[in-house]
């Protein structure tokens, strides 16, 4: 008996071997059509910096006013400005909200003078430097209380930037020099009041 006769005598059976090859032909082909790779780069991960100070004079003048004012008296202060946040900081010093009384009255004879002390120093920057030459740096020198805007403050960093956990101290000096009677008299009995206003970007 021939191959062909035996399966035509058992159709449901012949049926049923061609059915296995043709699944066997069909996983062959499909697992050898489609050749697949990959790969991953999880979890991308951004964080913010921060960019905050600290003044040792926050919220409080670094000046009181003596009993007094006249020609030939002046004042100084200190105060301590620290990068607290993670990110280096341009650090700029301004005047704001100048307000003599009469007007232009003192804010046109007093001065102002900012020197830069330098950084704080020694384990953990807990030591402040002396305010003294040749270290205390004159950044802004005796000029119109007004005309500090912007002033660059500078820092150690890039670009004399802060760096984080930077420390810096200043000596700032307000004088009323010596001018003439008829500048000086009229302003007997007045007053004024100013910000120091420190800021960073």
């Amino acid at each position: 008996m021939s191959r062909f006769a035996f399966m035509a005598r058992r159709p449901k059976r012949t049926l049923a071997v061609l059915a296995l090859l043709l699944v066997a032909i069909a996983v062959t082909v499909g697992s050898g059509a489609n050749f697949t790779a990959q790969t991953a780069n999880p979890t991308n991960t951004f964080t913010a910096g921060t960019l905050s100070m600290s003044n040792s004079k926050n919220g409080a003048a670094i000046f009181t006013s003596p009993p007094l004012w006249k020609p030939g008296d002046s004042q100084t202060g200190i105060v301590d400005i620290q990068n607290t946040g993670t990110l280096n900081g341009n650090f700029v010093l301004s005047t704001s909200n100048i307000n003599p009384t009469p007007a232009p009255g003192l804010s046109s004879v007093m001065k102002v003078q900012i020197d830069d002390c330098g950084d704080f120093t020694g384990p953990g920057g807990i030591t402040p430097p002396t305010c003294t030459a040749p270290s205390m740096q004159t950044i802004y020198p005796a000029g119109s209380i007004a005309g500090l805007s912007g002033l660059a403050t500078p820092g150690t960093g890039p670009g004399a930037t802060f760096v984080p956990n930077e420390k810096r101290r200043y000596f700032i000096t307000v004088s009323w020099p010596n001018g003439t009677p008829a500048v000086d008299n009229p302003l007997q009995g007045a007053n004024m009041t100013f910000d120091f206003v420190w800021s960073a970007t």
